[in-house]
């Protein structure tokens, strides 16, 4: 099995996480947020106000409106923090991104078990390759 193969796999599972219950659940959660119009409008609102305040950053706090946009960026962000639909769709979020890091950390252990020593079998009972 060469690289090309093992990013095949890898597509192959990315394919199968977007079945799970899990990121289902995200999509849903995030069409249901953009479609929304007042979620939607805060996020356009927080969304100018970063690139506001990202802007003014780049000159300092010399910058004018520097103030304005720092407070405008956190009122932007409150607002948006306290929807209730981009609260669940965070929530939900973090939920996949920790079965997903959870995915990769066994992998990576499953690997380390393999390297550590030469060794005729790995932690899964597979022979190495």
């Amino acid at each position: 099995m060469d690289m090309l193969d093992l990013n095949n796999l890898a597509v192959d599972v990315a394919l199968e996480w977007k079945q799970t219950p899990e990121y289902l659940d995200v999509t849903t959660k995030l069409q249901a947020l953009k479609s929304h119009p007042e979620s939607s409008a805060k996020i356009a609102a927080f969304e100018k106000a970063k690139a506001d305040y990202a802007e003014a950053e780049r000159f300092g706090r010399h910058h004018p409106d520097h103030s304005r946009y720092a407070s405008a960026l956190i009122g932007a962000k409150t607002a948006l923090y306290s929807d209730p639909l981009y609260r669940e769709y965070i929530n939900s979020l973090s939920a996949f991104n920790k079965i997903t890091r959870q995915f990769s950390e066994a992998i990576e252990k499953i690997l380390d078990s393999c390297l550590v020593e030469v060794k005729s079998q790995c932690k899964t009972g597979e022979k190495n390759g």
